[in-house]
């Protein structure tokens, strides 16, 4: 489980989803593509399969029992040059 900051976390079917985020570092290592995932009835961490793309200052929503989740790309090309 990873601390992280600039992520989104979202609460579907008693489950706290987190997604993305960065950790301190470099550009190039601190952006996070890993999902962690807390149940409260077992009140137990877990991994999820990681996003396919490193995510930060992105958001989350649900949308008919699933999660969606958006990021600015505008924000992440400017951050890269």
């Amino acid at each position: 489980i990873n601390a992280r900051y600039a992520h989104c976390s979202i609460e579907l079917n008693d489950n706290l989803f987190v997604i993305g985020g960065r950790q301190y570092g470099g550009i190039e290592t601190s952006i996070l593509k890993e999902c962690e995932v807390y149940n409260f009835k077992v009140k137990k961490w877990s991994t999820i399969p990681p996003l396919s793309l490193p995510h930060h200052k992105h958001v989350a929503f649900n949308s008919c029992n699933t999660f969606m989740c958006l990021e600015d790309v505008q924000a992440t090309i400017k951050e890269q040059e």
